[in-house]
């Protein structure tokens, strides 16, 4: 689990930063909001992609059954 957080982690980077330069510059804000906000997003992606990660396995493994010897 924690080996999928932290590659969700590395993940998040690319839309954050998106995210971050787009409401920067879109909103008129100064860059000094743009820590906070990247930080925000980061962890807003991370939590997106593990919580779906998260679900796709408990589906795929509803879906293949368990074999008890």
């Amino acid at each position: 689990m924690w080996r999928r957080v932290a590659q969700n982690l590395v993940w998040a980077v690319p839309p954050a930063l998106v995210f971050v330069w787009l409401t920067v510059w879109w909103d008129g804000r100064p860059w000094s909001d743009m820590l906070v906000r990247g930080l925000s997003a980061w962890f807003g992606w991370t939590v997106v992609l593990t919580v779906s990660d998260w679900r796709r396995e408990r589906r795929s493994a509803k879906r293949t059954p368990q074999k008890t010897d």
